[in-house]
């Protein structure tokens, strides 16, 4: 009985801590805070004496099934695979029966995708005319962060328009298919055409068998495992096939639908698990400062090109279609609020950071370049797109 009484106290406290942190995890921006603590903490790692173990760990080899992946690509090749299933089923609900069913709502995004790419290659271009290598560097600030950027996002909560959401979501999708595009054209001959192939005829089939039978669920799961791994063998981003599988899963009705029960049932694990791993997995960036030159053109030009030029081309683009007509601007959505996301859509950071070691692979300076560059502007733009929301949000 002692022993109780002396223990009492200490369950106390620990039911007050599960309720609290029970209580958090409804809350949207805790997701978030998760997402950027994480990277934070790999920041720390990667630049300190523990940064060769953090490295070995991530590449570590390990068999899963018939693939023998690192844990890294495990990470990003497969548990962000259900981070783009959740936001493809996001985006499909919104298309069907959401903000996006009509065409000019769709194709805003669209095109502010394409400005945003556009624009940011034009004045690395610019930067580093004349410099020979450097301007094989041309694609590393056209990528955006769909995790990090939503995650910025998700920061200010409730008081964000869901059509704004929608927005960055649509546009970050389309910025990540450029992107494997250009990362496909950049390296055909690691394409293996022969997946490339089943990889279509399987999506055919799974769409003339949901017509034919309806949505079989066992059936559908172990084909669209069959479809990962297809993708992945073709030499493809293998996250792409979170997006195809989505958009193959019917919504039938907008409450009860296979579609909003997957997305209802990832959100939590996605936000508090694969999230914060992937941050962990992919932030922990080690900047040799001894090796910069900060007079260097192919840091300013990654630089600008993410936190300038991707919310020029992001605005103009947009401010170009609703003039012409073709497009309106989403409902509640203001045009500072559309200059906060313009910024966040600057973040580049894990896709900029693959296109710019494809571009240098075999010069560590201008990779050390590079890396320093999408740091510096993805901080850049974080910082400036949350001083422009938190002014508009603010406001409200």
């Amino acid at each position: 009985m002692i022993i109780f009484y002396e223990l009492l106290p200490c369950l106390r406290y620990y039911s007050i801590m599960k309720s609290t942190f029970i209580q958090l995890m409804q809350k949207d921006f805790f997701g978030s805070f998760c997402l950027l603590s994480a990277a934070f903490i790999a920041m720390l790692i990667a630049n300190s004496p523990w940064q060769n173990t953090y490295t070995l760990l991530l590449h570590q080899p390990m068999a899963f099934g018939f693939f023998h992946l690192s844990i890294l690509s495990f990470i990003n090749d497969g548990l962000m695979t259900l981070f783009f299933l959740m936001v493809g089923a996001e985006l499909k609900r919104e298309c069907l029966v959401g903000s996006l069913q009509s065409r000019s709502q769709i194709l805003l995004p669209t095109v502010a995708a394409i400005g945003g790419m556009v624009v940011p290659a034009v004045i690395y271009v610019a930067i580093n005319r004349g410099a020979g290598p450097a301007l094989q560097g041309w694609a590393t600030p056209v990528a955006t962060d769909i995790a990090f950027a939503v995650g910025v996002l998700n920061l200010f909560g409730k008081r964000v328009p869901n059509a704004l959401k929608i927005f960055l979501l649509t546009l970050a999708i389309v910025d990540d298919l450029g992107a494997i595009l250009i990362i496909a054209c950049a390296q055909p001959q690691k394409l293996v055409w022969g997946y490339v192939l089943l990889t279509l005829l399987l999506v055919a089939a799974l769409m003339l068998l949901q017509r034919t039978y309806g949505f079989q669920r066992r059936v559908f799961g172990i084909a669209c495992l069959i479809l990962w791994g297809l993708i992945l063998s073709a030499g493809l981003q293998p996250t792409l096939a979170g997006v195809l599988i989505a958009f193959l899963i019917p919504l039938n009705t907008p409450t009860t639908s296979p579609l909003v029960k997957l997305e209802q049932s990832l959100h939590k694990p996605i936000s508090f698990v694969v999230m914060p791993l992937f941050a962990l997995a992919n932030a922990g960036v080690a900047i040799e400062f001894h090796a910069l030159h900060l007079t260097h053109n192919v840091l300013f030009g990654v630089m600008f090109g993410l936190c300038l030029g991707k919310p020029i081309g992001v605005m103009f683009s947009s401010w170009l279609m609703i003039r012409i007509g073709v497009a309106r601007m989403p409902l509640n959505v203001s045009w500072l609020s559309l200059l906060g996301v313009a910024f966040l859509c600057g973040i580049g950071f894990t896709m900029s950071l693959f296109l710019g070691t494809l571009a240098f692979p075999e010069s560590p300076a201008y990779l050390a370049q590079a890396r320093l560059g999408i740091i510096l502007g993805s901080i850049f733009a974080t910082v400036f797109g949350s001083m422009v929301l938190k002014h508009v949000f603010r406001a409200r």
